[in-house]
């Protein structure tokens, strides 16, 4: 199920909930851009292929393994010299 309200500055507040049932949310100054968002939501969702807004926002710092493997500054990438 998903939801749009007008907020009292005028834009839209969009509201859904993921595969999981974490309530997400998003806003627009246009009612037809909430309408549209939504939408395109629901098909993901109900087609498999829902990805999380904010999938794509791990850092580095969050991937990168301090004893993971390193190359040396002088080597190139057929590991010589």
């Amino acid at each position: 199920m998903s939801t749009i309200t007008k907020k009292a500055n005028g834009r839209y507040l969009a509201r859904w909930r993921d595969p999981s049932g974490k309530q997400c949310c998003r806003t627009f100054d246009r009612k037809i851009d909430a309408t549209n968002y939504l939408s395109t939501i629901t098909v993901d969702t109900m087609q498999g292929r829902y990805v999380a807004p904010d999938a794509g926002r791990e850092t580095v710092g969050v991937l990168w393994r301090p004893d993971g493997p390193t190359r040396s500054r002088g080597a190139n990438r057929h590991g010589t010299g």
